[in-house]
């Protein structure tokens, strides 16, 4: 009877191995989820005090601290359209993914994160200012990218969606700091956050009013947040860490039972 408990523990855990490895018949996900298909948008919100000269921003009660996951055989895409969806480096071509994971690692990410304008007649800005978001400080191992979303990154052409620069981080092409917007308009804009491997990351981000060079005016108040990120490993990780687990208690239970038998 013990061997066949032996047996059948080794057998749970080859099934949760199988399953862990995952025999899918999903569809391809072929383009990076968006916001609301990792959790959610939380959203800093920013205003500008025009009569005070100043910023502010606030995080309205939500978390500063969000999960960012990797996109293979990930199950947290949430009910439409990644539900039954898988991607594989791979069997993928997108030019994205290359510049999101250009090593082909499963890095784990997240673009939950994203800036916008609560309130503050941006119109009343002053003439030929910028505002700028800027990373005073970064976790090393994290990047954040404009993924042609909205921004006019120092002055350019808004990039196009399959185009990404790198503005936060190691590697940046725009010491850590983006010019948001001006009068004439200041758009949502959601960075993707992209991480070396697991464990914690934070950014602290400034954000202030300065001129055509990324300088502050002298004359106005900045504010700055910190965000926080926490990189999971992916479940098939997770799962074959807990078949070597379980593989691992089948032959301690092999050697207890051999070491009672030869007892009796």
């Amino acid at each position: 009877m013990k061997r066949a408990s032996g047996c059948k523990t080794f057998g749970v855990a080859l099934a949760l191995g199988m399953a862990a490895l995952g025999c899918h018949a999903e569809t391809l996900l072929n383009y990076i989820p968006g916001p609301d298909d990792t959790g959610g948008m939380v959203m800093p919100a920013v205003n500008f005090d025009i009569s005070a000269k100043s910023v502010s921003v606030t995080l309205g009660g939500a978390s500063d601290t969000v999960t960012m996951y990797s996109l293979q055989d990930y199950v947290v895409w949430g009910s439409k359209p990644y539900a039954d969806a898988v991607f594989n480096p791979a069997q993928s071509s997108a030019g994205w993914y290359s510049q999101l994971d250009p090593t082909q690692q499963n890095l784990p990410f997240s673009t939950r994160f994203g800036f916008f304008v609560t309130s503050g007649n941006v119109e009343m800005l002053p003439t030929a200012s910028y505002v700028y978001i800027k990373a005073t400080s970064i976790s090393p191992g994290l990047s954040g990218y404009d993924v042609g979303y909205y921004i006019d990154v120092w002055g350019q052409d808004p990039p196009s969606s399959s185009e990404w620069l790198q503005v936060y981080g190691e590697g940046s092409a725009y010491n850590n700091n983006i010019a948001w917007g001006d009068s004439s308009g200041i758009s949502m804009w959601h960075p993707v956050f992209v991480a070396s491997g697991v464990g914690s990351y934070s950014a602290t981000f400034e954000i202030y009013v300065g001129d055509g060079y990324g300088n502050a005016l002298s004359d106005w108040t900045s504010a700055s947040i910190t965000l926080n990120w926490v990189a999971v490993p992916e479940p098939s990780t997770w799962m074959l860490g807990v078949l070597g687990g379980m593989v691992c208690l089948y032959f301690w239970r092999r050697r207890q039972e051999k070491t009672a038998s030869q007892q009796v």
